[in-house]
């Protein structure tokens, strides 16, 4: 090897030592975000059931347009107990994390997804939905996730297996 790429390789590793260290100095100072939990004062009658997958069936938006999934094109989402929940599209797979806030405040997080192209698919005008809730209402086996600008998109309960 050659003495360049030797010292260049040594300069690399010495930043990258130093990175880290300045990483581990701070790292326990800089605040956690809380996530809310039932113990928060929420109550359970209203609180989203974690380990729950719902069916979406349509989005009303303010302006009145809206949308529904393609026959035979569900999407599923799935709230898991640890705040993360994830999305099985028409096409593709989404997920992100979520906080419950005071009342039935819902916030999501930026969603991540895989990037298969699909003709007709529906997911980029639900992820831009889905990316603007701001609550959600339970009532039985209807869920409804509230918008915005005032819309709300409306899901149904998907049975777990036994």
């Amino acid at each position: 090897m050659n003495r360049k790429i030797a010292w260049t390789l040594v300069v690399l590793i010495i930043l990258g030592l130093a990175g880290y260290a300045a990483y581990a100095k701070y790292a326990g100072t800089l605040p956690v975000p809380a996530i809310p939990s039932l113990s928060d004062g929420q109550s359970t009658a209203t609180a989203l059931p974690e380990d729950s997958s719902w069916e979406w069936l349509e989005t009303v938006r303010a302006d009145g347009s809206g949308m529904t999934p393609a026959e035979g094109q569900p999407f599923i989402v799935t709230f898991a107990a640890d705040r993360s929940f994830g999305i099985d599209g028409d096409c593709n797979t989404m997920g992100s994390t979520y906080l419950l806030g005071e009342g039935n405040g819902l916030t999501l997080a930026p969603l991540f997804s895989t990037k298969m192209f699909c003709e007709g698919s529906r997911e980029t005008e639900f992820a831009a939905d889905i990316a603007t809730v701001s609550g959600y209402a339970l009532a039985g086996d209807e869920l409804t996730l509230t918008l915005t600008d005032g819309g709300a998109m409306r899901f149904a309960r998907v049975p777990q297996p036994l």
